[in-house]
């Protein structure tokens, strides 16, 4: 994803806790991180911003993506994570795509959320 990055000329920072250790599918959180990763790409203006942060609060991962993009309205909420529910329909011919990636992300949190264990590396 460094290529699109680099051709839009987003800004991409992150701030990533060391030492976080998670137990899980690697697969699944690759996949998961991929998909929130290319959806903030897409709806990122060109010369934006993403921002990353990892930090583990007690047991839990935090993982956040942040951009510059235009936002979700609040009325859009509640239907964002149904598979292929789009917030903006114009962009259905722009972008292509079914619109499922955080429909799918979300039901691989779900799968994954009972089991997960993260700890921090002692040193």
């Amino acid at each position: 994803m460094e290529a699109i990055v680099i051709e839009k000329g987003i800004n991409l920072s992150y701030s990533i806790e060391p030492d976080i250790i998670v137990k899980s599918d690697s697969e699944r959180v690759k996949q998961v991180v991929t998909i929130l990763l290319d959806n903030a790409i897409d709806y990122t203006n060109d010369t934006g911003q993403i921002d990353i942060s990892l930090t583990i609060s007690k047991r839990h991962m935090m993982f956040f993506i942040k951009n510059s993009g235009k936002g979700i309205a609040k009325q859009d909420f509640p239907k964002i994570l149904d598979g292929f529910y789009r917030t903006d329909p114009s962009r259905t011919q722009e972008s292509g795509g079914f619109c499922l990636g955080l429909s799918i992300a979300k039901t691989i949190i779900d799968r994954l959320r009972w089991q997960d264990i993260c700890h921090k590396r002692r040193k």
